[in-house]
């Protein structure tokens, strides 16, 4: 058995640094869902691709991100509504995480009426986010 220098134990460990990140961010709604204004969430992009429905994609190696690839462990979104009426429910919403692809870095998020219907927020809400991301420089 040979001996291992300290240089090239970290360098092996360097190999496979992992960290995790929280990323936090939320997307102003306009007019029949439309993705507005994004306050915090670097390196990530919100697409609607349909009534209620939502892409969320990781931007890839982003210096912000450590330039190390991403990978996403776990995703919470909610439906921020500005209620002028806090009695009156009627514009409640829910968001919840339909599919995740690993290999692309995107997330399917739905937005649920309180009826359990898929439909967008009303104009004005936001979309909020929070992630945990896995940042490695070991290729998923």
């Amino acid at each position: 058995m040979s001996a291992v220098s300290m240089t090239q134990r970290r360098r092996h460990a360097d190999s496979f640094d992992v960290d995790v990140v929280l990323i936090a961010g939320y997307w102003a709604i306009g007019a029949s869902g439309a993705v507005g204004t994004k306050t915090g969430a670097t390196g990530v992009k919100l697409t609607r691709t349909g009534a209620g429905l939502y892409t969320l994609q990781l931007q890839g190696a982003d210096t912000s991100l450590d330039a190390r690839v991403p990978y996403i462990l776990h995703c919470n979104a909610k439906v921020v509504v500005n209620d002028s009426d806090p009695t009156n429910d009627t514009d409640a919403m829910d968001a919840r995480e339909l599919t995740r692809d690993a290999t692309t870095g995107t997330i399917t998020i739905a937005c649920f009426d309180e009826g359990g219907v898929v439909r967008d927020p009303a104009s004005g809400a936001s979309l909020s986010v929070l992630l945990a991301v896995k940042l490695s420089n070991v290729t998923r």
